[in-house]
């Protein structure tokens, strides 16, 4: 199936830098900022600081009203973003610490979701600072079959005897449409004298 989400995303991208071009505007700068706050509120903005009336009325409208209508179609579901942008799973999916991985040396204490990113809050009981976590994240259809797993990595170190709270990128490959998701450490370094 084509992803018209992705699509979207990207004739936006094109239509902010072709805004840019024709308000005698950098267009890296305003592609690096649609990228930063989204295309329709770059194109929105550079729109609305054109001092040109002729800009206003003729390429400028045109190309915002294309815009305007991309998102239009993507509000109303004509279009979808693919599970990896929007959030993944279904609205019922749910985000667990594994059991293997709530005792010991390093153990999870929470696990969920914030948009582009997996939050794993990861407890160091060790007297030594971890320098890399390894993780694997495995999910569930809705009858707790496994579907698939993908393994992530984190470099945030953790102090000894502290907790904290570490984002892992969920990247675009995410399953559609999983029940529940759990996760593990599978492995974990600690920061040595050679480090420093």
């Amino acid at each position: 199936m084509v992803s018209y989400g992705i699509i979207a995303i990207l004739v936006g991208f094109v239509l902010v830098g072709i805004l840019a071009n024709k308000a005698n505007r950098s267009v890296v700068g305003w592609l690096l900022l649609s990228f930063i706050i989204s295309p329709l509120l770059a194109a929105l903005i550079l729109y609305l600081i054109n001092p040109s009336k002729e800009f206003k009325k003729g390429p400028g409208l045109i190309y915002l009203i294309i815009l305007f209508g991309l998102i239009a179609l993507l509000v109303a579901g004509v279009m979808q973003i693919p599970d990896g942008f929007s959030g993944s799973g279904s609205s019922k999916s749910t985000y667990e610490v594994s059991q293997s991985s709530q005792a010991g040396s390093v153990c999870l204490l929470s696990f969920g979701v914030e948009s582009w990113e997996y939050t794993v809050q990861v407890q160091n009981n060790t007297d030594r600072e971890i320098k890399r976590t390894d993780f694997r994240i495995i999910y569930y259809d809705q009858e707790g079959n496994q579907i698939d797993y993908r393994d992530k990595t984190s470099h945030e170190p953790v102090d000894a005897h502290m907790t904290k709270t570490v984002r892992l990128n969920k990247g675009i490959d995410v399953p559609k449409h999983f029940g529940k998701a759990t996760i593990k450490i599978t492995n974990y370094s600690y920061v040595s004298s050679f480090d420093y």
